[in-house]
């Protein structure tokens, strides 16, 4: 059967046709709130109208497409196809179909990729993720298994991308989880996982090197998350890894953490790095951290993931003034110059704390309420969780319900904060984060307290599967048809 699906969008740039199954949809490439232009060929800023790439859906994605249109629901369908013609990154992992990729494959994927974005006038974000180690081996992909294999790859890598403009996003999460946060690390010596973190910050120089080739690419690095490592920590990692010679470093990749956290984040970032580097040579310690934030004088307090941060905000684990101005304090009237990019693919209504599944009909242990007067005077309550709950918050790489997207990619962001280059979406909404189940340790859950009479009933069973979604989750990286749906009906909201 051939379906046809046609919709109207906003300054369309070129006609591009998608197959679906046994059907073809036509439809038209466009960036979403934003103009194409054509690729420049010098590196400057990016221009606040940017057309970043639309890549090919994945077939699951377009076959989704197909079964709500035939089911009758097209304002799901619609909403999904929207979603889809958001321009987002293009991943390269090392290998395809199960077998690793030769030099002169991963070359041509990305020589094509430019190719497609280039005949579009637009600009692709690609990511290379394939570096030893790869978190901790165990989950997504391990990566190269050697540093060698790494250095050929990444060498075809740069050739592939030539002189071309691109965005490069150096492996998500290699420097903040370096291989000694990993369980299975011991210090080269375990045969299944022989990974320094001497060896992840060289095989990064190398990298950095590399794709510095071509004089057009704007390379960032991993700059994690708000909510994981200290800025002092990573700012020093980042250094390590030569982010001077580099764009900057990207933040949020696969996380919920909202928008107004990462851009303070990344301004103290690359506040750090200039004052550890330029100012006072070494000292990445005297950098205030977001997990002992100064709140008023001699008081500090740890700013909390479960809220948008700023400088006005009455409760203190919130307001970012005193950083702000620990910060300028530091600097001294200079001028950090990392620049950064934030993913927003699924942060738009930020971390879940879980606290829904602490109340009926789920009823999972448990939440501690107390409350205390801040130093400003402030009457706060705060919610420990425990239990259950806890662990449930520990889970931020897994599928998060009730998530959506967040801001549209756009490099019209100058205004929020100099220093950062463009709101990208980099994981693709609807694109599983992992496949978590009880047996995990961010999966806990009482089935004595609630299990469906659809939901597994024995142990080994329950093992794989996900309470949160009610199903076994796809493999990272798979369609998720449930997520799918659930971002892209969060559209309206971005």
């Amino acid at each position: 059967m051939t379906v046809r699906f046609e919709l109207s969008f906003r300054r369309p740039t070129g006609g591009q046709w998608w197959r679906v199954g046994g059907g073809i949809a036509l439809l038209i490439a466009t960036a979403v709130g934003s103009t194409a232009v054509a690729a420049s060929t010098s590196k400057g800023p990016l221009t606040p109208s940017t057309h970043f790439f639309v890549p090919q859906p994945a077939s699951a994605a377009l076959a989704q497409v197909q079964q709500l249109t035939q089911a009758g629901s097209s304002t799901s369908a619609n909403a999904v196809l929207r979603m889809l013609q958001v321009p987002q990154a293009v991943w390269f992992t090392g290998s395809s179909n199960g077998a690793p990729d030769s030099p002169a494959s991963i070359q041509y994927q990305v020589s094509t990729t430019i190719a497609d974005a280039s005949s579009l006038g637009q600009i692709p974000i690609l990511v290379a993720f394939n570096i030893p180690g790869n978190e901790c081996s165990t989950t997504s992909l391990g990566g190269a298994t050697t540093t060698g294999a790494f250095q050929t790859w990444i060498n075809a890598f740069a050739q592939g991308l030539g002189q071309s403009k691109a965005l490069v996003l150096l492996n998500p999460d290699s420097l903040a989880m370096l291989p000694s946060s990993c369980y299975n690390y011991n210090n080269g010596s375990n045969p299944n996982f022989p990974y320094t973190d001497q060896e992840r910050i060289q095989e990064t120089q190398y990298a950095v090197n590399a794709l510095s080739s071509d004089p057009n690419a704007y390379v960032y690095l991993d700059g994690g998350n708000p909510a994981w490592q200290s800025v002092n920590v990573m700012a020093a990692r980042l250094t390590q890894a030569n982010v001077s010679q580099t764009r900057g470093f990207f933040l949020n990749v696969s996380n919920h953490q909202y928008t107004a956290n990462n851009v303070a984040y990344g301004n103290w970032l690359s506040s750090c790095i200039y004052y550890a580097t330029n100012l006072a040579p070494g000292n990445f310690n005297n950098c205030p951290s977001q997990f002992n934030a100064p709140e008023a004088k001699n008081t500090y307090n740890q700013l909390s993931p479960y809220g948008a941060w700023s400088g006005t905000a009455k409760n203190p684990f919130y307001n970012i003034l005193r950083m702000n101005l620990a910060y300028a304090a530091l600097l001294g009237g200079a001028s950090p110059k990392a620049h950064f990019v934030i993913d927003t693919s699924r942060n738009g209504a930020g971390e879940n704390p879980m606290t829904t599944y602490a109340a009926a009909p789920y009823n999972q242990p448990a939440i501690v309420s107390s409350t205390y007067t801040a130093a400003n005077g402030t009457r706060v309550t705060t919610h420990q969780a425990s239990g259950v709950i806890a662990t449930l918050q520990q889970g931020y790489e897994c599928n998060q319900p009730a998530s959506w997207v967040g801001p549209l990619p756009s490099a019209n962001t100058r205004t929020i904060s100099p220093l950062l280059d463009a709101y990208l979406w980099v994981k693709n909404p609807g694109s599983s984060d992992e496949q978590c189940g009880v047996q995990e340790a961010n999966r806990a859950w009482s089935y004595a307290k609630y299990n469906p009479k659809s939901w597994p009933a024995n142990v080994v069973t329950m093992g794989n599967f996900d309470p949160l979604w009610g199903t076994v989750d796809p493999p990272a990286g798979a369609w998720f048809p449930a997520a799918a749906l659930m971002y892209a009906l969060s559209m309206h909201h971005a």
